[in-house]
């Protein structure tokens, strides 16, 4: 780029045209993952001063944070989500129901407890209410 400055004949347009367009070809893609500011600072010419890429470097600053704020945000979400979901299956597992030799089946009316003390398998519905 400094080739402008050098041989201006040469080149239609001046150096700081070519520095403009950079700008804003860095300003447009600040927040591509292809090109990181580490990166894009290390291949910018030595002349640039650091005032004319701040626009970019705040730009591709805030974009960064975002990014990794809504990525805390989502994980804390999944971790909420998880845990509320984790809760709700251990109150599920510690519900108990009671069979005794009393009780019988709604729907054929057998007990659920034979002579011999044996139980019979059975399904409990969230109402506590028991079938064979």
């Amino acid at each position: 780029w400094s080739g402008s400055d050098q041989r201006p004949g040469e080149y239609p347009k001046v150096s700081a045209e070519y520095q403009d367009a950079a700008l804003s070809l860095l300003m447009t893609y600040a927040g591509h993952a292809d090109l990181p500011p580490h990166e894009v600072i290390g291949l910018l010419p030595a002349a640039w001063t650091l005032n004319s890429l701040s626009a970019y470097l705040t730009k591709s600053t805030r974009i960064s944070l975002h990014a990794r704020r809504a990525s805390m945000f989502e994980e804390n979400l999944s971790s909420m989500a998880y845990l509320k979901t984790f809760g709700a299956w251990a109150h599920e597992r510690s519900r108990k129901v009671s069979i005794t030799a009393e009780k019988c089946c709604p729907v054929c009316h057998r007990r659920f407890v034979d002579k011999d003390s044996v139980g019979k398998a059975f399904v409990a519905y969230p109402n506590e209410t028991c079938v064979h």
